[in-house]
């Protein structure tokens, strides 16, 4: 079994998820970080790099020049950092490839993902998305769900360990960062809105 485990680091403009994988052996498995940085780019720097090779299970986003115009080696990277969310309703999305090699030993036969940490500032929005399977995996949860790890920083489930030599025959996976106004924030704005409002009445 493997063992996925996501906790995040708190600050508005330096905040991670790391992601570790583990199996019933210990060190079959690998980690990965994923995150913002104040001094980082969107692109490449010296806050992103390619995955190890250690033995059997691999797990990054994938970069290149003719795909995104990375300035990087090709290659998936286990640690992709990225500036910080700016303004609202901005975006950030991390694809994260999740494989195994073939010669993995077969006494792993299923992946358990866990998530869990404090969740960065309450005016961002993190959710993890299982985007695709592997050709012919059926098990663990369907394609689509998405799981809210603001309002549920823990949750867990499992997945089918698959052995390939291509990375993105794997399982995707999608962690998405929204920066969104705090409930007080949007009240706010409601009531300068309203106050706005009453004012061009007066002044017809």
């Amino acid at each position: 079994m493997n063992a996925v485990f996501v906790n995040s680091w708190y600050g508005a403009d330096n905040w991670k998820y790391y992601i570790h994988v583990t199996h019933v052996v210990e060190g079959w498995g690998t980690n990965a970080l994923f995150g913002v940085w104040g001094s980082s780019l969107d692109g490449y720097d010296d806050w992103d790099g390619l995955h190890s090779e250690r033995p059997f299970t691999r797990l990054g986003t994938y970069h290149s020049p003719e795909e995104d115009g990375w300035a990087g080696p090709a290659g998936f990277y286990a640690s992709d950092f990225r500036a910080p969310l700016v303004n609202y309703g901005e975006s950030k999305t991390w694809r994260i490839w999740l494989w195994n090699s073939p010669d993995l030993p077969l006494e792993s036969v299923q992946q358990r993902i866990l998530t869990g940490g404090a969740p960065p500032p309450a005016d961002h929005r993190v959710t993890l998305r299982l985007v695709a399977k592997p050709a012919g995996v059926t098990g663990g949860p369907p394609v689509g769900t998405v799981w809210d790890l603001m309002a549920t920083p823990r949750v867990e489930f499992y997945l089918p360990t698959y052995r390939t030599t291509d990375g993105k025959q794997g399982y995707l996976l999608e962690l998405t960062a929204t920066l969104v106004p705090e409930p007080a924030s949007l009240l706010v704005l409601a009531a300068g809105l309203a106050g706005m409002g009453g004012v061009m009445r007066r002044r017809r």
